[in-house]
């Protein structure tokens, strides 16, 4: 027997009720919020392929999903993150049959940060690190996420989903690949392990900061040539910083070297409308490289969070992603020279110092971990 679902919590219903409930969901564990709900007294949703869509109204970025699930027979169905259907080995594992048990309820949690994706079903990682999306065209850095039905018909019950914050998205990001022999440049109270431009920075509250209405490049003592660069950094209102590849000691970074943009995107914006002025080419939004090729928008968190960066750096081709999201991949030996706004003189070099890229602005940096590879 059937019975038909009455309510489900943040979402929209057709009229056709081709989804139905049965007996006891139990309560959510702490932090965690149902995401969908049966009604009073029974178990489960019952979703069938003809029958309307279980999608979220809220849009969720980096977050722990949990649920159970039951299929019939041949049925098709699974689970969509931020809007985006998966494909290969992560789409086999967001299938509700995916590790399917016959007969029995299977156990579901999810979690998602920035584009990657872990999934384990029954105690068994089937996804580790998994990338939704990815480049061209990476994953939304926020959306809603749904329960579908193609095929037959599936039973849901105790849906249930965790925020994961700023702090917690950027430990399980610093503990992510190999963490292993990085070495970290901000000692929390000076600057006696850089050079450069070191009048213009500070120290404050362990982070190293870029005095107001100073600029300039701060740099590492060290050359660098390949290997990974992770930076925890937080944005003041339009503020404007960057990051140093293969600068020299004498110079600008962004001419004679290379520059990883950090910018307040909207708040810069924001002061050049004021000020009728025309607003940000591509190769000036956050996460750019300077004067050469856009990143992709949008994945930087708001003014007063920390973000967290990794640029990765072998040979030509120069990665940079945020919060988990890769957002720009650019084999520099590609470019066509004669197309860009200037050719920075980074193009020509295969090493050199790395750092910050100040340009008048607090901005704050509280990591600056580098990992070289070894010489060959």
């Amino acid at each position: 027997m059937r019975f038909p679902l009455l309510a489900i919590a943040g979402v929209g219903l057709a009229a056709a009720p081709a989804i139905y409930a049965q007996p006891a969901e139990s309560l959510p564990p702490a932090d965690f919020t149902a995401l969908f709900t049966a009604p009073a007294n029974r178990e489960a949703i019952v979703q069938t392929d003809t029958g309307p869509r279980l999608i979220t109204a809220e849009q969720y970025r980096d977050f722990e999903l949990r649920f159970e699930s039951r299929t019939g027979s041949g049925s098709e169905s699974g689970v969509r993150l931020r809007g985006r259907s998966a494909t290969g080995e992560l789409a086999q594992a967001l299938s509700a049959a995916s590790g399917e048990r016959d007969g029995q309820w299977n156990h579901c949690e999810i979690t998602m940060l920035g584009e990657r994706v872990t999934v384990i079903r029954n105690g068994l990682r089937v996804a580790d690190n998994v990338v939704l999306g990815g480049m061209p065209d990476p994953v939304a850095p926020r959306g809603p996420i749904e329960l579908w039905v193609k095929k037959g018909e599936t039973q849901w019950r105790n849906v249930w989903i965790r925020r994961i914050g700023t702090d917690e998205a950027n430990r399980r990001l610093a503990a992510s690949g190999d963490p292993s022999g990085f070495v970290e440049h901000v000692n929390g109270r000076d600057l006696s392990n850089w050079q450069g431009a070191v009048g213009s920075y500070e120290m404050k509250s362990g982070a190293i900061v870029c005095r107001p209405r100073k600029g300039g490049d701060l740099l590492t003592k060290e050359e660098f040539e390949n290997g990974v660069i992770r930076v925890e950094y937080r944005l003041s209102v339009a503020g404007n910083n960057g990051i140093a590849l293969r600068t020299p000691l004498i110079g600008h970074s962004a001419a004679n070297g290379f520059e990883i943009q950090v910018l307040d995107d909207e708040g810069y914006n924001a002061l050049q409308a004021a000020a009728h002025q025309k607003p940000l080419a591509a190769y000036q939004y956050n996460g750019s490289l300077y004067y050469c090729v856009g990143a992709k928008r949008g994945y930087q968190r708001p003014v007063g969070e920390w973000n967290f960066e990794e640029i990765e750096v072998r040979g030509q081709r120069i990665r940079v992603t945020l919060n988990g999201t890769c957002i720009l991949d650019v084999d520099v030996s590609t470019l066509d020279r004669s197309k860009l706004a200037y050719a920075p003189k980074g193009l020509d070099h295969t090493r050199g110092y790395i750092g910050l890229a100040g340009h008048y602005d607090p901005v704050e940096f509280r990591s600056f971990k580098v990992k070289s590879d070894p010489l060959r």
